[in-house]
């Protein structure tokens, strides 16, 4: 399901958006949010968006450069829990969320995002990211997704 490059793709960019904005975000802001952010979508790792005081940055889970950022011991910490909040989902709630077809919200009440770890963190995170613009790709797109093959491309990537 992942491999669907629909869904890759608008991923990517949203994940670069929401580093560029961190990246523009204040000393204190990043301070605030310090910590790595690991992102599991359809039971496996996928992300991790990392933030301290002077940088932001995101990663894939199973690029080089993750692997060079973390020791092995590193990621079996993540994926135990030592990250400061783990997102999980599964691929048809990213796509929602992503086109704004499901609001976080919703989302996370009905169980299709589950938040562990520090949510007032993660919560600060989303308010500091809606506060800088960041919103759904196509929120203007009101198509109600059933299948996973009625997802609209994006008509202009970011």
């Amino acid at each position: 399901m992942w491999g669907d490059s629909d869904l890759w793709n608008v991923a990517e960019n949203f994940r670069n958006w929401v580093t560029e904005e961190l990246e523009h975000a204040g000393v204190l802001e990043r301070t605030s949010l310090r910590g790595d952010y690991l992102f599991i979508v359809d039971s496996l790792p996928r992300f991790v968006v990392l933030i301290d005081p002077l940088i932001a940055r995101s990663v894939i889970w199973d690029s080089t450069e993750a692997r060079a950022i973390f020791s092995p011991e590193m990621r079996n910490s993540l994926l135990e829990g030592g990250s400061r909040a783990c997102i999980e989902t599964d691929a048809l709630s990213l796509k929602k969320l992503l086109y704004g077809q499901m609001k976080a919200r919703q989302a996370f009440l009905t169980g299709k995002v589950k938040i562990s770890g520090d949510l007032p963190g993660f919560i600060r995170l989303a308010t500091l990211l809606k506060s800088r613009g960041v919103r759904p790709i196509a929120q203007s797109d009101k198509t109600i997704v059933q299948s996973e093959k009625e997802i609209p491309q994006p008509e202009n990537s970011l």
